[in-house]
């Protein structure tokens, strides 16, 4: 029978060696920034939710898309948030936003931004069982990755069956014709969207695509030009501007620009990321901002929505450099590890 807890416990020797081996390959940074971003994340990690179990609590509005962060946490050594992504599977293989949410979530209850969260995990963990339950889950139903989206958000598209190929791969599974034909478009298709998407969330979850390929060690020249176009588009979103030039010293002021390492959240299990409709009722009724809308500098477009982006604007707020915990964390971890 599978055991979630024991697989994770086999795999946390492989997901601590990845990040420290890599963790001495930074010389592109200096050592006064080097130091800044260890500081950064010792700082963050005594205030930001990063215990065991930490995104199981309640209420549920918080648990919204945490795996496409807790995912890239995980690849960067964070064993917690490789257990929030192994515990969101249920036993037929599929995948739920949170553990919490598993077998609780009657709606849109994953997506393919969140699929980036679980590549992520393969990845680190090299969980070869994981990876075939998904398979076996998306082969029988009807190849989708949940059975109650409302949308497309939960369909294989080209480029999900290419990552999948090169994932597969690393993992020495079996890959099937249908990740084959997604690899061959699969630069193409990403250099191609990093120009025509919107800014923001969408832009974003290209330049996690070029993230993961880099870590596969199968980017190119094409993936290269994405990841430059991206920063070019969002010059403060430091996921862009690393993608693009590895870890300089320009990616690295991005991070240390918008993070402190004390910053004050009022009230920390508010610091999750996208609760949005619990957070934003809250700062309505106090009828101030406190920080407690998280969202990645410059990249996940919440403000588009005119009725909150007046709010913020007749409050002086700067939105855009609003940033959560976990954020910073990732911020410094794909600077000090790469």
């Amino acid at each position: 029978m599978f055991s979630p807890t024991r697989a994770l416990g086999s795999l946390n020797l492989v997901v601590i060696a990845s990040f420290f081996v890599s963790l001495s390959a930074t010389a592109e940074l200096s050592p006064q920034t080097i130091q800044k971003l260890m500081e950064l994340d010792r700082g963050v990690s005594r205030w930001a939710p990063t215990k065991d179990g930490v995104m199981a609590l309640d209420p549920k509005g918080q648990q919204a898309d945490i795996l496409e962060r807790s995912g890239l946490l995980c690849l960067y050594g964070d064993i917690a948030r490789c257990a929030d992504v192994r515990d969101s599977q249920d036993e037929e293989g599929r995948f739920w936003r949170s553990p919490q949410l598993k077998h609780n979530d009657p709606e849109n209850s994953f997506s393919r931004d969140q699929l980036n969260g679980v590549f992520a995990y393969l990845i680190a963990t090299r969980d070869t069982g994981a990876a075939e339950r998904l398979f076996d889950y998306i082969e029988t139903h009807d190849r989708k990755f949940c059975a109650d989206a409302t949308d497309n958000r939960c369909d294989p598209v080209a480029d999900t069956w290419g990552m999948m190929y090169e994932i597969w791969r690393y993992l020495g599974l079996k890959r099937t014709w249908k990740m084959f034909k997604g690899s061959l478009f699969d630069d193409t298709n990403t250099d191609a969207g990093m120009r025509v998407v919107r800014r923001g969330y969408e832009l974003t979850n290209y330049v996690y695509t070029v993230l993961l390929r880099q870590r596969l060690g199968k980017s190119s020249k094409k993936m290269t030009s994405a990841a430059e176009t991206a920063a070019i588009r969002e010059p403060l979103n430091f996921m862009a501007v690393f993608a693009a030039e590895g870890p300089s010293e320009n990616a690295a002021k991005r991070v240390l620009d918008i993070c402190t390492p004390d910053r004050a959240i009022p009230d920390y299990t508010l610091s999750y990321l996208f609760p949005w409709d619990h957070v934003w009722n809250r700062a309505l009724e106090r009828n101030s901002f406190t920080g407690e809308v998280m969202i990645f500098a410059d990249s996940i477009n919440l403000f588009a929505d005119a009725t909150k982006m007046e709010y913020y604007r007749r409050r002086s707020v700067p939105a855009k450099y609003v940033v959560d915990g976990w954020d910073c964390l990732i911020g410094a971890r794909l600077l000090l590890s790469s």
